[in-house]
């Protein structure tokens, strides 16, 4: 029988979509699922409720941040299952795979997250179109992060006096496109979970996801000049926006290039990850700091104006109080 691979042995391509697996593919989010996922959004949750009770955070921004804490961890979850798939399923994984794949046990299945919940959806307990399933699934976590990042701008931070007309047609967009993707992966049955299919909506994906980062890249950009008064804290959008772009755009260009350990793929997950451990931290460094009070003008004009507005209000009280008297 087939050993298992171990993190020095050459991997075997992905069943999915016949991509090649470098010894370090999934290893920072194994890393991360394992050590630090549970203790920091443990961490970001408790420091939601303590802005709740300082008056801080709304129940809408709460909600928000609560679907955003979700689709991080479901990113980093489907991530780790899909590449690390060929550790989970060991032998299993190894074996020649016919045209309908090999047939996975229950046993074969408990080994993952995510695979008896994928092999349920689709229908089929086979090891192709598991891996199909939650590849197709981790686009949709994948392409939901710029949607729940904008998400959490548009809804969570913005005020309705603050939304401009542009605000809503980026974000709807941004909503369309991903909502769109989403329908079109959704792996419900045996045909939509196949190597074929994941090969036919592989540009829709890369697509969704450029056309989602510039829309969100406007987002971050709009409310750093909102929160400018904050301080150091506004330009920190933008710079979560560039650790994920770095990532996207080592991707884009495959650079660096492959080799039997690490790649270009690499480069994107751990960008990704630092990007969502970062976006974490500077959300509740945001939430800390109160938006100062808009500076008093004292001007000329504007004293005048005070000076004028406080002789009506006094002329205009002497007038009812007459009034009421006679």
């Amino acid at each position: 029988m087939a050993a298992a691979p171990t993190g020095t042995q050459q991997r075997p391509p992905y069943h999915s979509d016949g991509d090649s697996r470098p010894v370090l593919r999934g290893r920072f989010y194994e890393v991360v699922n394992r050590s630090l996922a549970r203790p920091l959004l443990t961490a970001y949750l408790l420091a939601l409720g303590g802005f709740c009770y300082t008056g801080a955070l709304t129940p809408v921004g709460l909600f928000c941040r609560l679907l955003h804490a979700a689709v991080l961890a479901a990113n980093c979850i489907f991530s780790d299952e899909l590449h690390n798939c060929d550790k989970r399923l060991g032998a299993a994984y190894l074996k020649p795979q016919s045209k309908q794949g090999t047939a996975l046990t229950t046993k074969d299945l408990a080994k993952g997250r995510t695979y008896p919940w994928a092999a349920k959806l689709c229908g089929v307990g086979n090891v192709v179109a598991v891996e199909s399933a939650v590849q197709l699934i981790d686009w949709i976590a994948a392409t939901g992060v710029p949607f729940v990042y904008h998400l959490v701008l548009y809804a969570g931070r913005l005020t309705a006096a603050q939304r401009a007309p542009a605000d809503t047609a980026f974000f709807a967009i941004n909503v369309a496109t991903f909502a769109v993707l989403a329908v079109r992966c959704w792996p419900c049955s045996a045909a939509r979970a196949t190597k074929a299919r994941i090969k036919t909506l592989l540009f829709q994906f890369m697509l969704t996801f450029v056309v989602q980062m510039l829309m969100v890249g406007v987002a971050f950009d709009r409310y750093a000049s909102l929160t400018a008064a904050k301080g150091l804290v506004a330009p920190g959008w933008r710079a979560l926006l560039l650790m994920y772009v770095v990532g996207v755009a080592c991707k884009g260009i495959e650079r660096p290039r492959c080799d039997a350990r690490y790649g270009y793929h690499e480069v994107l997950h751990l960008t990704t990850l630092l990007g969502h451990i970062f976006g974490l931290v500077l959300d509740c460094w945001d939430l800390a700091i109160p938006l100062p009070a808009p500076p008093t003008d004292s001007s000329t004009a504007a004293m005048v104006s005070d000076a004028l507005r406080a002789t009506a209000a006094t002329i205009g009280t002497y007038f009812v109080d007459d009034a009421v008297a006679a």
